[in-house]
């Protein structure tokens, strides 16, 4: 007997056709069974940090600690900068300060928005009018999202 004559069987060839699927059904069938897909979405986020660092004349202020003037200074250099994560405005509010004078900061609100590790720079400058003394007062450093 041939046995090339087997193979070129029409009904063999079907059949081995038919097995043939049936095994790559049960295959991937036990594959869909042992091995499964799970959707895991995922997100993550970073908070906003405002902070800043203040410096008068390129030196670095603690906050809470007073500035002493002294008698004849008229303006000094204040430097922010932007230490926190995200855009921010920066102001200089003041409150208290003597009758008949007046304290102004160039810098106040000139950006609109103070990226993180930048400088919002400008010229402090304070004018006394009175009565000889020493006078206090207090001011802030007020950081908003811009």
């Amino acid at each position: 007997m041939n046995v090339w004559k087997k193979f070129n069987n029409p009904s063999l060839a079907k059949r081995t056709t038919a097995m043939f699927l049936v095994f790559v059904m049960f295959v991937t069938i036990a594959y869909a069974v042992y091995y499964t897909t799970f959707a895991l979405p995922q997100q993550a986020g970073i908070g906003e940090v405002y902070a800043t660092e203040v410096y008068i004349n390129d030196s670095k202020r603690t906050s809470g600690v007073t500035y002493d003037w002294g008698n004849g200074t008229t303006s000094v250099n204040l430097q922010v900068k932007n230490t926190g994560n995200t855009n921010v405005s920066i102001y200089l509010i003041i409150s208290g300060l003597p009758l008949g004078w007046s304290e102004t900061w160039s810098g106040n609100g000139t950006l609109p928005s103070v990226p993180p590790n930048w400088w919002q720079n400008g010229t402090l400058t304070l004018t006394r009018n009175g009565i000889a003394g020493v006078y206090s007062w207090n001011s802030w450093i007020k950081v908003e999202k811009a």
